[in-house]
């Protein structure tokens, strides 16, 4: 309900009491916006004054905490260490700007670095990012013409996002990258290691370039292997790559090849067999002379028994091969000796000269003293049966006798000098007028030195032949294979023939040698069986 104000009422008819008409008057109800009887805005929506002044209160509280807060800070911040001021704790330290208390300074944390006063500490930059400092950095980086990167000797490791360290020889390798910095390794099967063996090598320190032939070396890697080289240790090429022994260096193919033999084409003596004395140069007497080829010295012949150059035989000694560059010949002897139209002077075949006068005709050589004309060399000479002594042609000497030289004895029958004595070779035995060689087994003979004693054999009577024949002695039969006298073989050895076995204590061979059927083997003998 409405309350009304009477002063407002009598007021009114105060006012109009001297009227004669009756007035209305009329009341209306008005809402004070400014008091609605303690409420505020509607009835709908109001608080009351309580509730107000709680509101108020708390709003006030607020903004007075705010500004207190604000003041703290203030207060406090002010108090608070920058970078590089002296700290004992890590609240002494500004914590926004990311410092920490680090051996008494404030200093940003190992993912931070401190960019000015205003920014404080910002995360440091990861591989290749942008830079000015080596601290701006992360993970071990240094900062490179303005860029983040690893030293040399590390590569950056994107998992554990840190420099990390190169591997060396035969270490852990994802990439190239991961090798040792300026050693020129390569990542081969995930190790680090050289490339290639024929290009490089690893010398304890690097990969260095592999050395050809006649490079210098201390292990066989050091070598180009595919040029089947290898590090020479011996005396020859000491710690030189060289080839194998029987090998040769072929410049033009750059490998080690197996060396030649005799007659294969070359262009120097390094290529053909060392061991056999062969040499390259042009062969004698054939139609491709303008081709070297492997060959033996004049002095010399291949044997293919031995594979090998072997010397020709000298002056006296049995027919191989005759030295010719000594104008050596096989005599009827078979040994090697000077034609008739010269003598051994010690060292090669020379003319039998009076003085080395020149000759056209045997008008020309002193006939008195024996000598003629030899017309192939046109060189006065002795008969081929005489030498020259004492300014005259003397009569060469026959078996036995006294010799100083060989020149002395009828070299021309097979004799040579021997312990002054003019003698046949040991092989050869004097028949009457001649050297002839000693006879094999079961010839006829009349003296033991007619046969071939240096093999065993003796001049004797044969069983049940009443001649003498070149024979093995008792408990001794001749071998054709071998050329030489054998040992009879006693009971059980292994026999061919009977001859084999020891037919003085009754053995026969049956494969073995046994006593016959009719004996037994007693003591060393055959015995009767009872």
């Amino acid at each position: 309900m409405i309350e009304r104000d009477p002063t407002a009422l009598n007021y009114i008819i105060d006012q109009n009491n001297d009227r004669d008409e009756p007035i209305e008057i009329y009341e209306y109800k008005i809402k004070d916006k400014k008091k609605l009887n303690g409420r505020f805005f509607s009835a709908k929506f109001s608080f009351s004054g309580c509730l107000l002044a709680l509101f108020v209160n708390i709003i006030a509280l607020f903004v007075f905490s705010a500004l207190l807060f604000a003041v703290y800070l203030i207060v406090v911040n002010a108090s608070l260490r920058t970078y590089g001021e002296f700290c004992n704790k890590d609240s002494d330290c500004d914590t926004s700007f990311q410092l920490r208390c680090q051996f008494g300074i404030c200093n940003c944390t190992s993912d931070y670095f401190h960019k000015s006063i205003t920014t404080g500490c910002v995360r440091k930059l990861n591989n290749l990012g942008s830079c000015q400092l080596d601290e701006q950095c992360y993970g071990g980086q240094y900062c490179f013409n303005n860029v983040c990167d690893c030293s040399n000797d590390r590569f950056w490791n994107s998992t554990t996002l840190f420099c990390q360290k190169k591997s060396g020889y035969g270490g852990f390798c994802l990439n190239d990258v991961n090798c040792g910095y300026g050693t020129n390794m390569n990542c081969v099967s995930s190790k680090c290691g050289c490339s290639d063996p024929n290009v490089s090598y690893w010398n304890g320190t690097y990969c260095a370039p592999v050395q050809s032939f006649m490079g210098d070396c201390k292990t066989n890697s050091t070598c180009k292997p595919s040029s089947f080289l290898l590090c020479n240790t011996t005396e020859l090429y000491p710690n030189k790559c060289a080839c194998l022994p029987y090998h040769f260096w072929n410049s033009a193919s750059e490998m080690c090849q197996s060396m030649k033999t005799v007659n294969e084409t070359c262009d120097s003596s390094e290529e053909c067999l060392s061991h056999t004395k062969l040499f390259c140069g042009l062969l004698e007497g054939v139609v491709y002379m303008s081709v070297k080829r492997c060959t033996c010295q004049s002095d010399h012949y291949w044997s293919p028994t031995s594979n090998s150059c072997e010397k020709k035989a000298s002056y006296g000694e049995v027919c191989t091969v005759c030295d010719n560059t000594l104008l050596l010949s096989c005599n009827v002897a078979n040994y090697c000796a000077c034609d008739p139209t010269h003598f051994w002077n010690g060292t090669f075949c020379v003319l039998d000269i009076s003085n080395g006068l020149n000759c056209d005709n045997n008008f020309d050589c002193d006939s008195a003293l024996g000598l003629s004309c030899d017309t192939t060399y046109r060189k006065c000479v002795c008969a081929s049966t005489h030498y020259w002594k004492d300014s005259t042609c003397t009569l060469k000497q026959i078996n036995g006798s006294y010799c100083k030289k060989d020149i002395e004895c009828q070299s021309q029958n097979g004799l040579s000098c021997v312990s002054d004595r003019c003698s046949c070779p040991a092989t050869n035995f004097w028949n009457i007028n001649i050297c002839n060689v000693k006879y094999d087994a079961n010839t006829y003979c009349t003296e033991t030195f007619q046969c071939k004693d240096y093999r065993g054999l003796t001049c004797i009577n044969g069983a049940g032949i009443s001649s003498k024949s070149c024979q093995c002695g008792t408990n001794f039969y001749w071998e054709q294979s071998t050329q030489t006298c054998n040992s009879k073989k006693s009971h059980g050895l292994t026999c061919a023939n009977d001859y084999e076995c020891r037919d003085s204590l009754g053995l026969i061979c049956a494969s073995t040698c046994l006593c016959p059927y009719t004996h037994y083997w007693d003591s060393g003998t055959c015995s009767n069986k009872n």
